[in-house]
């Protein structure tokens, strides 16, 4: 049986004028992929923020299992250390791996050959590639996917889609996108509205 993360009565506001959550509450199968479904500019990136501890509810809670305690995100920026080799941007998150795991990584991305090339000098759709790799290569239990295929064309998308199933078998999944067809390339079983 799968355990469940539980939001319980948070709110949460940028401003005291606009309140993006005021006592929602709401729960997350762990080891599925969920979408959370909502309008544009509801709440679904501040969610997943505060699902990722980045920020804090200012009242409620959120409840994690105990065996989900490690979470990693795609973030809707690629936000990829500049000054940092693509391969040491990947081997910071996870200090464990292995120059040939890493390559290993890279190359399921056709993205081998920019092991030691810095962000600057690739292109968007490579960036994006490299900041979905870094997520995957982190350890975790809980994937926050913001907007994942941002960048992306059809082939790519249906290559990473492959990559980031094969990398998160029994991990819970948690994605935000606009396009319902991405949330069918990751086979999603779950939407939580917001």
């Amino acid at each position: 049986m799968n355990e469940i993360i539980s939001i319980q009565n948070i709110s949460f506001s940028y401003s005291e004028h606009t309140p993006v959550f005021s006592h929602f509450s709401t729960s997350i199968q762990t080891k599925m992929v969920t979408a959370l479904t909502a309008p544009s500019g509801a709440g679904k990136t501040t969610l997943l923020h505060l699902l990722a501890g980045l920020i804090q509810p200012q009242e409620g809670q959120i409840l994690f299992p105990p065996s989900h305690n490690k979470i990693s995100m795609v973030f809707q920026e690629n936000r990829l250390i500049p000054s940092a080799s693509i391969a040491k941007n990947i081997k910071l998150v996870n200090k464990k791996l292995t120059d040939s795991e890493i390559c290993g990584l890279l190359k399921q991305a056709e993205l081998e050959h920019y092991a030691a090339c810095k962000p600057g000098s690739l292109s968007g759709g490579e960036q994006r590639r490299a900041a979905i790799l870094r997520a995957l290569a982190a350890n975790y239990e809980i994937l926050l996917l913001d907007e994942p295929f941002t960048g992306l064309d059809t082939a790519r998308k249906d290559k990473i889609s492959q990559i980031i199933k094969k990398n998160t078998k029994d991990k819970t999944l948690i994605l935000v996108t606009h396009n319902p067809d991405d949330r069918e390339l990751l086979e999603c079983k779950m939407a939580v509205q917001i």
